[in-house]
């Protein structure tokens, strides 16, 4: 399944600039053919995007931003955009994470599909 089939749009663009260190932009990602019991794992990109939750209908997702107002002020155009993502497993029957030498990691061969998001921090 592929980014496009799994969700109506796999980039959600948060429609106003939000403020440097802004803690509750709401995320969503709707369904296309992707269904809730497909999911078996949701990885964020990084510690910024919590409280993902799964319903019936799509995913949806908490931003905490964590730009510092001078990284913004360092910009020419006085914005700051942002690009993360979060990977979604899907069951397949395929071990979500395996043990290497370097201890555990995500199975590169299981099953997956990445959800993005963009905004502008002001």
């Amino acid at each position: 399944m592929t980014n496009r089939e799994a969700f109506k749009s796999f980039v959600f663009v948060v429609p106003e600039p939000i403020v440097a260190g802004q803690k509750d932009v709401k995320l969503r990602w709707d369904f296309k053919e992707l269904t809730k019991d497909r999911i078996e794992h949701l990885h964020p990109g990084c510690g910024c995007t919590a409280h993902i939750e799964v319903d019936d209908f799509g995913i949806t997702a908490i931003y905490a931003d964590n730009t510092k107002r001078e990284e913004v002020e360092k910009e020419n155009s006085k914005i700051y955009r942002v690009q993360k993502h979060i990977t979604v497993y899907l069951n397949d029957g395929v071990d979500l994470k395996l043990m290497g030498p370097k201890g555990e990691h995500f199975n590169p061969k299981k099953s997956q599909v990445k959800i993005f998001f963009n905004a502008s921090v002001i």
